[in-house]
């Protein structure tokens, strides 16, 4: 729990994704502010009206004349029923009149006399008017801003574009998967890959709760105060594949919400598990935004689509809510094509089944490659740090060639090279980074970085930059989390104060300068407590009196046992805390013994011309 509590503290002091929640709410609580045409009493009695109309002018221009007496009787009894209903005082006589009036279509349409309607069209505006006439006196809603909270909460999704729906979820499933990125730190290989799957989902899970709640409050809040809670009774009638579903706002409001927390929960955990499984960050987001455009489709819902039956066992099925809960206002679309049936219960665990799998199949790939590749690491490739016949390149150059090297514990080497000949790449193949290592062995202890977990952990790399590190967490977060991350108990204070780095520990790392940045990186490296320590250019933009505590800090740390790489371009510092030195040049390495007879910078000289 140790390691979700530390992504989760990063991913709380994201700023964009609070950004993208806001920005989330504030379209949801436009259906709160911004009218929002509904099915309601005032465009049915606009439609009542229009047709009464169209029926008196032409029954009066004699456009009926010689119809059957039968046809005629008809149509004077529906011009009654409209007169009733568009006369009515209260919203249940409204209904009743108008159930009647259904009805006598529905009677037309079965005997074959009203043309140009279906017996299921019919029917469903017989069970509308219905239920609405046995609620009793609801008020009149003809727009979402009229809605109260527990209506509106069903509505307000479908005022969405479905695309728009899952973008938060989205986010946060490329935001965990950033902030555990491998090239930052708790993207750290100490953590065994199927335990940072499972962990990484369980911070999903807790921000999609939050911001969902958060997202979903401001037009609750809104909705209520304007309007009120509303009656879970309400009633609402729709078309589900072909099917006429009865149901209340409570209801719908209650399955609207778990759906599309369910999708969230789903879209985040695939596009987290595909990033680390697939160690990209861009690949998950794309698996999973291939997902989410899917159901966007015009065919999708259809039952004669490619995918047909199993449709309604695919989690993509349920990201459209409304299509399947139902909600206020959607009476009006009648679909009569042939479409799937989808039950919101049977959804719910589809997603939940789905997602499940997803995260337990990640975790598991995840566990048996990480045995595999440990069962398929060298025995005992030597002591301490070990490069072997070892090829080196970036793109088309060369850097090293056929060359070998070998470091152990409690000892300080200093890695010298001009600018651009390969230091940084070097100290990244010796971490297990083997991109750049085209042929060749290196290994720690004799663990192969094939061994992730066991490599990691004998090893702390401390890049010049702030690649590790995030922007918004302050230095001692990231200090603690390194003593967490590499299970090794040592005062962050005491270690601030060893290096000068206490008078900004509670400073976000973006506010710190290039010297502070060095300072927190060797703070890093002296609290992993690793055997072996590779630190790339630790004393660049330090001052004089902090570049003497950092000195000491690397001395330190090799008395206590650590060997330790460090690469510079301070030559009299090199020449205080190095035993030797380790020059790169004509695509080879050349160890030098500290023997106080030549300086590193008399060495430079001797190797490259001059210092740089």
């Amino acid at each position: 729990m140790t390691y979700c509590r530390l992504v989760l503290k990063v991913l709380l002091r994201e700023p964009v994704l609070w950004a993208a929640t806001a920005s989330f709410a504030l379209l949801l609580s436009l259906s709160a502010l911004v009218p929002y045409p509904l099915y309601g009493p005032g465009l049915l009695r606009q439609v009542l009206r229009m047709n009464h109309e169209s029926l008196s002018t032409n029954l009066a221009s004699g456009a009926f004349d010689g119809a059957p007496n039968r046809l005629i009787d008809d149509i004077n009894q529906q011009l009654a029923y409209m007169e009733d209903a568009l006369s009515a005082d209260t919203s249940s006589g409204f209904y009743a009149t108008l159930a009647e009036l259904y009805r006598a279509n529905e009677e037309e349409v079965s005997s074959g006399t009203l043309v140009g309607s279906s017996a299921l069209e019919a029917e469903v505006n017989v069970r509308y008017a219905e239920a609405m006439s046995e609620a009793g006196e609801t008020p009149e809603y003809d727009s979402s801003t009229q809605l109260p909270a527990l209506l509106l909460a069903s509505v307000a999704p479908s005022t969405l574009p479905q695309f728009v729906l899952v973008i938060l979820p989205l986010l946060i499933g490329l935001s965990v998967s950033m902030v555990t990125d491998w090239r930052k730190l708790l993207g750290s290989s100490t953590v065994s890959r199927s335990i940072a799957v499972l962990s990484r989902c369980i911070v999903g899970v807790i921000v999609c709760l939050v911001t969902f709640a958060l997202s979903c409050l401001p037009f609750l809040a809104i909705s209520t105060l304007k309007n009120g809670l509303g009656s879970p009774t309400y009633p609402i009638v729709f078309l589900r594949g072909g099917e006429i579903i009865q149901t209340t706002a409570g209801q719908a409001a209650l399955w609207t919400a778990v759906l599309v927390f369910l999708s969230w929960l789903f879209l985040s955990s695939v596009c987290i598990c595909v990033s680390c499984v697939a160690r990209s960050s861009i690949a998950g987001f794309c698996c999973a935004l291939v997902l989410a455009l899917v159901p966007s489709a015009p065919s999708y819902y259809l039952s004669d689509s490619l995918l047909g039956f199993p449709l309604a066992y695919m989690p993509l099925s349920y990201f459209c809510p409304w299509v399947v809960a139902g909600s206020v206002g959607l009476f009006p679309y009648v679909d009569l094509t042939p479409s799937i049936s989808l039950d919101p219960w049977v959804g719910c665990r589809v997603l939940v089944v789905w997602g499940a799998g997803v995260i337990a199949f990640s975790a598991l790939l995840a566990l048996v490659r990480q045995s595999v590749a440990a069962r398929q690491t060298r025995p005992s490739l030597g002591n301490g740090i070990s490069l072997q016949e070892a090829t080196v390149s970036y793109g088309d150059e060369i850097l090293l060639s056929d060359v070998s090297f070998r470091m152990g514990k409690a000892e300080v080497v200093g890695l010298i090279a001009p600018n651009g000949a390969g230091k940084t790449t070097l100290l990244e193949i010796l971490a297990g980074r083997e991109r750049r290592l085209k042929a060749g062995v290196v290994s720690i202890e004799g663990v192969s970085p094939k061994d992730e977990q066991a490599y990691a952990s004998q090893m702390f790399y401390a890049p010049s930059d702030k690649r590790l590190m995030y922007p918004h967490m302050s230095a001692r977060f990231h200090i603690e989390a390194v003593q967490a991350l590499y299970n090794h108990k040592v005062g962050t204070e005491r270690i601030a104060e060893s290096v000068g780095a206490s008078d900004f520990l509670d400073k976000p790392v973006r506010a710190l300068s290039q010297g502070m940045v060095r300072q927190l990186s060797l703070c890093m490296a002296a609290a992993s407590g690793t055997p072996f320590v590779l630190l790339d250019e630790p004393l660049n933009a330090l001052d004089p009196n902090k570049s003497e505590l950092a000195e000491s800090c690397v001395r330190g740390m090799a008395e206590t046992g650590s060997g330790i790489v460090i690469s510079s371009h301070q030559p009299e510092e090199m020449d205080r805390i190095c035993d030797r030195f380790l020059f790169l040049e004509n695509e080879n390495l050349t160890s030098v013994e500290v023997d106080g007879k030549e300086t590193c910078r008399d060495l430079y000289h001797k190797f490259f011309g001059s210092f740089a």
